[in-house]
């Protein structure tokens, strides 16, 4: 893939912005200083002093659509620059003769993210922003959103904006201190521990409040387990709302694990289906099974102990569940349409200790919406949402700690009174890390990796 340039160009850039293929329009986004000239030769009719403007592009003197078309001029668009957008009929053909014509003309296509790029360069975002707009794609659930758009305006950077000033004041007394030793002023005040710890405090404080953004992160595990047959594939297409796990009244139709997300509330949850489990199974295959979902209990993650409610609880269930001993366990007591063998007073003497218990039929639907309200209530104990909340990428989460570590080594060596040179080259580094997670500086490698990773058109 061609490297994103380094600095300003004059070229004028042009991709689809909406999914291709067909659908009620397509946008085409055009940008750069020659972005309405280019424009004008499309529509001749266009009055480019118009913010917006319904026109005829032609191409080659031949009709090729009427369009909507917005012009944003410089600075005034999301780039900084000229920029056209042409609103098209949703028709691939339409959109590949208008990029055909505006290529002919002189634009280039744009790499991937390089729009969002040039709003970075031109001031318009600063590198905390700009990667909220790719956030903001690639959400799974409102809550990612919501925490996106947030970012995308400014939250975290007006919180570091804060925090980089006090930490430039600490950084300056300790310089001066060292740059003019003989000055006795200076001396008699002492070094800026408590502002420092203060600067570390608000640091540690935002890395704790705000979740790694990652699927892994941000979902809800939940596993399916029980012996075999009881059900647990036929709660997972209920749940899932379609046919995504074979079923089968033979026992051992999974003998490896299934994966699928749901949204409850707008907020995703990772189901795993599993192979039933059977202590006394000595066949190859079905032993590696049971191996696999045996695996998938590592971690913190919930589980739906599945058993079949119309008949007696098996010794096989008493010893499978024995072994979920201080684990999140909620015992699902499926099959209910065809009655119950057991009431719910001795499934709770014969399976103690549970968060819950939901009594219903997967092959009839009847009690999900139970199922649902207790995963959504996990879901909240697990990750509370908040007014105001942030999620951090990778990148992000290592600037701020290496931001922490350096602030912790420059108080360790204040409060050791070993000398301000290893404090202020302490501070120095803390900045760097500052100004990398914000884009002020050292981001030159960086920026091509990050904003390839961008949609083409964003």
């Amino acid at each position: 893939m061609s490297a994103l340039p380094t600095a300003h160009n004059d070229d004028t850039i042009v991709s689809l912005a909406t999914p291709s293929g067909r659908g009620a329009l397509s946008v085409v986004r055009l940008s750069g200083p020659l972005s309405f000239s280019l424009a004008k030769r499309l529509a001749p009719g266009l009055v480019l002093s118009r913010s917006r403007s319904l026109a005829s592009l032609f191409k080659e003197g031949r009709l090729l659509d009427r369009a909507l078309l917005l012009l944003f001029p410089s600075p005034h668009s999301f780039t900084g620059e000229e920029t056209v957008e042409f609103h098209l009929h949703g028709n691939p053909l339409l959109v590949d003769e208008l990029l055909e014509a505006l290529l002919s003309l002189g634009a280039r296509p744009a790499l991937p993210g390089e729009f969002t790029y040039r709003a970075f360069l031109n001031g318009k975002l600063d590198l905390l922003q700009a990667e909220a707009v790719d956030s903001i794609v690639r959400a799974l659930s409102l809550r990612e959103l919501r925490a996106a758009f947030q970012q995308s305006e400014g939250l975290l950077s007006k919180r570091l904006d804060s925090l980089r000033e006090d930490l430039l004041a600490c950084a300056a007394r300790v310089e001066a201190r060292m740059e003019f030793p003989e000055d006795p002023g200076l001396f008699q005040t002492p070094l800026p521990l408590d502002p420092l710890k203060g600067v570390l405090q608000a640091a540690e404080e935002i890395l704790r409040a705000s979740p790694l953004l990652a699927p892994e992160a941000e979902s809800l595990e939940v596993v399916l387990l029980g012996r075999t047959n009881v059900g647990k594939s036929s709660l997972l297409n209920a749940l899932l709302l379609k046919e995504r796990a074979l079923v089968s009244d033979l026992p051992g139709t999974t003998r490896d694990y299934l994966s699928e997300r749901i949204l409850v509330k707008s907020r995703p949850i990772t189901l795993y289906d599993t192979a039933g489990l059977d202590p006394s199974e000595s066949r190859p295959l079905e032993k590696e099974g049971m191996a696999k979902t045996l695996g998938l209990l590592e971690g913190n993650k919930l589980l739906l102990f599945v058993v079949d409610a119309s008949l007696p609880p098996s010794p096989q269930d008493r010893e499978i569940f024995s072994s979920l001993s201080d684990r999140r366990v909620v015992l699902i007591l499926n099959k209910s349409d065809l009655g119950r063998a057991f009431s719910d007073e001795e499934a709770e003497r014969l399976f103690p200790g549970t968060i819950g218990t939901v009594s219903l039929s997967a092959k009839k639907g009847t009690n999900l919406p139970l199922l649902r309200d207790l995963l959504e209530r996990e879901l909240l104990l697990c990750s509370p949402e908040r007014e105001e909340e942030l999620f951090l990428n990778r990148r992000q989460r290592f600037c701020l700690q290496s931001l922490s570590l350096s602030l912790r080594k420059a108080i360790a060596f204040a409060e050791e009174d070993a000398g301000e040179e290893f404090v202020a080259e302490e501070l120095r580094s803390a900045l760097s890390s500052l100004d990398r997670l914000t884009g002020r500086a050292g981001t030159e490698n960086l920026l091509e990796e990050l904003f390839s990773s961008f949609c083409v058109g964003k």
